[in-house]
């Protein structure tokens, strides 16, 4: 039997609606596939923020937790039903556990599914087979607090510092390069590196790791045109390698591809621990009342068979049975259309339906 110990920040909002979810469903895949998983629960986010007594969004305990586990599970964070979050309470709980654990890579998935292209906004014949993986850097670049001032701090303006020394780049590459391996084999670089200096040195220190990888296709665009791109002819990309701020914005823009968060999942890989979770937010208008789509922090989730306890068996039969259950026309509100063909399921019942698929296997 083997073992593992996941710590799951469950967060607000629907968070503690998903969360429990993907946990029924690892413990089904554990049951099929012989692990013995257990869980410890830790607050993060706006629940943190209440019940900590120096008003902290990521408490101690909290992190200590996690550096305990093998894995981590984050919900949602933000506002709670009823409950709005200061500001800045989710921006510092993020990037505190990013930085915290040193997630460098997160890998964010952009996968039309068959017959749901009438969620994007784009035309079907544009998006039908679209399935690319955006590689972003997660804890470097303008994010990190290193030569930061707030407006007045010092005069009448506002200033964020851009690093990329030659190991952000080589790592976060790393991990695309080998992601490619397993997919088309094909990388494209986006950053800034005609008007910036930061994106110069990620294009020219990723274009190193590069040529380790002879089988795999290097290409590079500017992010400007890779906006216009994703528009265009989206299904001509496997794995855009790309920087924190740019993988920002062009991993939202995924999700509009896609017509929604509802089936967003990503991984943030570190040196020593990976944390999955979910895309979306906490939704707080729908927080309780089993309407929320536990598809994405599912498929997040259960990617710690793959990454964690490296055995994608389990994560693999997951992706294939969530496709399965859409093809049979399950749906949650959010990914429906009034149609005869689709079967309605709350959070809970979707949950359900994979266990019971996975069963039935």
């Amino acid at each position: 039997m083997k073992k593992a110990t996941i710590a799951v920040l469950r967060g607000d909002g629907i968070g503690k609606e998903v969360a429990p979810e993907a946990m029924k469903v690892i413990n089904a895949l554990a049951d099929k596939f012989g692990y013995a998983i257990d869980y410890v629960h830790a607050p993060l986010g706006l629940e943190a923020y209440r019940l900590s007594s120096d008003t902290t969004p990521i408490p101690d305990e909290t992190i200590a937790i996690c550096r305990a586990a093998d894995a981590i599970i984050k919900g949602p964070i933000g506002d709670d039903k009823g409950d709005k979050a200061p500001a800045g309470i989710v921006e510092k709980a993020v990037i505190a556990i990013r930085r915290e654990f040193d997630l460098y890579a997160n890998l964010r998935p952009c996968k039309i599914y068959p017959g749901f292209e009438y969620l994007s906004p784009l035309k079907d014949e544009k998006v039908r087979g679209v399935d690319f993986v955006i590689a972003r850097e997660n804890v470097s670049g303008l994010y990190p607090n290193r030569g930061r001032f707030e407006p007045g701090e010092i005069g009448e303006f506002g200033q964020d510092m851009a690093i990329y020394t030659r190991n952000d780049a080589h790592r976060i590459a790393k991990v695309a390069y080998d992601l490619a391996r397993q997919r088309r084999k094909k990388v494209t670089i986006v950053a800034k590196k005609n008007v910036l200096a930061s994106s110069r040195a990620f294009a020219q220190y990723a274009e190193e790791i590069a040529v380790q990888y002879p089988d795999v296709t290097t290409e590079y665009n500017h992010v400007d045109a890779v906006t216009m791109y994703l528009m265009s002819k989206p299904r001509d990309f496997d794995v855009i390698l790309t920087t924190n701020m740019f993988g920002d914005i062009l991993s939202d823009q995924a999700g509009g591809i896609m017509g929604g968060l509802g089936l967003a999942w990503s991984v943030n890989i570190g040196e020593k621990t990976v944390m999955y979770e979910c895309v979306g937010g906490s939704a707080p208008d729908i927080a309780g009342e089993n309407k929320a789509n536990p598809l994405a922090m599912i498929l997040s989730a259960t990617e710690v068979f793959r990454y964690t306890l490296k055995d994608p068996k389990p994560s693999d039969l997951a992706q294939t049975i969530v496709q399965q259950i859409l093809e049979d026309g399950w749906r949650t509100s959010d990914i429906a259309r009034d149609t005869p063909s689709d079967k309605l399921l709350g959070t809970k019942e979707m949950g359900d339906k994979v266990v019971e698929f996975i069963k039935g296997r």
